[in-house]
């Protein structure tokens, strides 16, 4: 059985989800409409870098 806290926390999410599918495809849309500079985009990355450490802690 939920709490009344469960029910509280659930609600929030519920309205805040509503709430932001008005305003979340109106500043993609707007997002979109906006034409990049030459050479802004990922498509014209010729190299893609992964650096990895490692995480040793020693004792």
């Amino acid at each position: 059985m939920d709490t009344r806290r469960d029910f509280l926390k659930k609600a929030a999410m519920l309205a805040g989800g509503a709430s932001l599918s008005h305003v979340i495809p109106s500043a993609i849309a707007k997002a979109m409409a906006i034409n990049p500079a030459l050479g802004s985009t990922f498509y014209d990355a010729e190299h893609v870098v992964l650096l990895m450490q490692e995480n040793r802690s020693f004792d």
